[in-house]
């Protein structure tokens, strides 16, 4: 599955620059936009 990890690679970089920088994880961003979509 070569077209998968330049995906991976992405995410992972994503996630070190948007949210391992303020300590967040991806379930606390799933549980903040859950929240925002729910009004």
């Amino acid at each position: 599955m070569i077209a998968r990890e330049p995906t991976l690679a992405r995410l992972a970089t994503a996630q070190s620059a948007l949210l391992d920088p303020f300590g967040l994880t991806p379930s606390h961003l799933q549980r903040a936009l859950g929240e925002i979509m729910s009004h």
